[in-house]
């Protein structure tokens, strides 16, 4: 993936999160679920013999890049402020391709208590790609929760060579239809550098700076709420494991 930054607590950008109450990140690991999941990831992908890098969007937006097919993708995020690096939601996003044209995952907010968002489901499918691949169509949805709430979106790519667009229109919880904005510019070596918006108060405009080479992809940035506060730190720590379970 670089996906996109998932907020699986749709938390007003205006409401920080409590100081009081320091987490103890061993205790996560005495959550069942976490320690299952993990379980199921050392089994399933144990075998492996090599290791790629994908990521399949923006610091913020949908794009229609996909994760190859039969690769998994592991990505560690994490949000907070600048100030003591407090900490606002730290989540396990994942991302499996099918072919060439389909991707799914789950996303496991590891700061989040509701289990009606503690898991989320994503999904998203290439509809369409010219032969040079300049220009694609894709669409899918992410922050999908227990009561099937989603957010469904449609998004397209351009290519000019020198920097790509991306353009799009998503469906947020109460209804409401945002467009999606972004530009950025991926080198030869390697580094990524984005710009990309979501419209709407609950969403973000974000800056980011990434970098990937073989199994590893790293992305740093900060993002601006829509409805004013403090701008948020965003990390991101990618895996990228090939698997023998190809389409």
């Amino acid at each position: 993936m670089l996906y996109q930054h998932r907020n699986l607590s749709r938390l007003s950008s205006k409401e920080e999160m409590p100081t009081t109450g320091k987490r103890d990140f061993l205790c996560l690991w005495k959550n069942k679920r976490i320690e299952k999941f993990f379980l199921f990831i050392l089994l399933l992908f144990s075998g492996l013999i090599s290791l790629s890098a994908c990521y399949s969007g923006l610091l913020v937006v949908p794009t229609t890049d996909m994760t190859s097919n039969g690769d998994f993708v592991l990505d560690i995020q994490w949000e907070g402020w600048a100030d003591k690096l407090r900490e606002k939601q730290a989540i396990l996003n994942t991302e499996f391709g099918i072919g060439d044209r389909f991707e799914f995952g789950f996303d496991f907010n590891l700061t989040e208590t509701d289990n009606e968002h503690s898991v989320m489901f994503n999904a998203k499918i290439l509809f369409y790609e010219t032969k040079d691949s300049s220009f694609k169509l894709a669409g899918g949805i992410y922050n999908s929760n227990s009561n099937f709430d989603t957010i469904p979106y449609i998004v397209a790519s351009k290519d000019f060579k020198f920097f790509r667009t991306h353009f799009g229109f998503q469906r947020e919880y109460g209804g409401s239809v945002n467009y999606i904005l972004g530009v950025d510019k991926i080198t030869e070596n390697g580094f990524q550098i984005c710009v990309d918006k979501i419209r709407g108060e609950e969403n973000y405009l974000s800056f980011g700076i990434g970098y990937s080479k073989n199994c590893f992809s790293t992305m740093f940035g900060y993002q601006w709420p829509n409805c004013g506060g403090k701008p948020e730190l965003v990390f991101h720590i990618i895996f990228t494991i090939p698997t023998k379970m190809k389409v």
